[in-house]
């Protein structure tokens, strides 16, 4: 099943918007708190529900082309089992 976050940036691009996904949970914030928990305060929500990311959503000011084909790392990619290689 998708997550809702990778649904929500494909909605983007089909509007011809562009996204940015940034990791909250797990990451400090400057405050010696939480990025999760500083965002949980920011936005009013309860201390059960989980943050997971945030993500950015607007016109994107660039358009940046991908990564050569030759140049991608396909030896750490693994199909069904770690260590088991393309």
């Amino acid at each position: 099943m998708p997550s809702p976050a990778i649904i929500l940036q494909l909605s983007a691009v089909a509007l011809g918007l562009g996204s940015c996904w940034a990791q909250i949970r797990l990451r400090p914030h400057g405050d010696g708190r939480t990025a999760e928990a500083y965002v949980r305060e920011v936005v009013g929500l309860p201390s059960q529900m989980v943050v997971a990311c945030i993500i950015g959503i607007g016109y994107p000011a660039e358009s940046k082309l991908g990564h050569a084909r030759g140049t991608l790392p396909f030896h750490q990619v693994h199909y069904q089992r770690f260590g088991a290689g393309c």
